[in-house]
């Protein structure tokens, strides 16, 4: 799930303040501009709140210990006709009016209210970052626009040290919902996506959390839905 990052800087504060340089790879989400909108062009299915989920994943030791640079974002195809301008961010509230969500893999299930919160920065000056909690979003900047219309950019998202419990943060899945805002008034920001990020879970584990954010069944549990529906219609039939 996760490529290979190639992080500059080897202390606590670059940490918090990170310039990164990366390739691009399949996992970046994929920004259009088309008809008056910003468009993401790829995404798994989701269902509640938002039509499309992305996933990332936290580093579970050393120094960049509940770090994570991915997804990221990428023009795809380019936008040379909206060079110069600033792609932007805004958090939005999701499930229980919640801004960050928390999958307990204990409980098996979302968390209704909980203590955690995740720190999202961007760019290379110090302040430019915002700590999302359960209660509070908030929005910030991605990238402006290259004179040739690419646009490839990663944030920084980590579980916030100040809260996270001793033993290295809190196992689970977190989970925000993201727009996307250009500074051009006449173009309308995206529609709502998930990321959801894995933090010391299972593949398998993780995989099963994800029906908790977007309403999509893990595919055996999906598969098993379709039969019994199927079966259902043949039923009918036959009756």
């Amino acid at each position: 799930m996760i490529r290979r990052l190639v992080f500059l800087g080897a202390t606590l504060t670059m940490l918090l303040n990170l310039s990164i340089v990366v390739a691009q790879h399949e996992g970046d989400i994929q920004v259009h501009i088309h008809d008056g909108e910003i468009e993401i062009e790829n995404g798994a299915p989701s269902v509640w709140f938002a039509s499309k989920m992305f996933e990332g994943e936290f580093s579970t030791g050393g120094l960049f210990n509940r770090t994570t640079i991915n997804p990221g974002f990428e023009a795809h195809d380019g936008l040379p006709d909206f060079a110069g301008n600033v792609i932007g961010f805004d958090l939005l509230p999701g499930h229980n009016g919640n801004f960050l969500h928390f999958f307990d893999p204990v409980a098996g299930a979302l968390a209704a209210s909980h203590s955690h919160s995740m720190h999202i920065s961007w760019g290379s000056i110090p302040g430019q970052s915002l700590t999302l909690s359960a209660l509070t979003g908030g929005s910030g900047l991605i990238s402006e626009i290259e004179s040739d219309g690419e646009l490839h950019a990663h944030l920084n998202f980590w579980i916030h040290p100040d809260l996270a419990p001793a033993a290295n943060g809190t196992f689970g899945a977190y989970g925000l919902l993201m727009s996307l805002n250009i500074d051009d008034p006449s173009i309308a920001n995206s529609d709502p996506f998930w990321l959801i990020f894995n933090y010391g879970m299972t593949e398998e584990a993780f995989e099963a959390s994800l029906a908790s954010f977007t309403g999509i069944p893990e595919p055996s549990t999906a598969a098993v839905l379709g039969l019994l529906a199927l079966s259902a219609v043949f039923r009918r039939r036959r009756a």
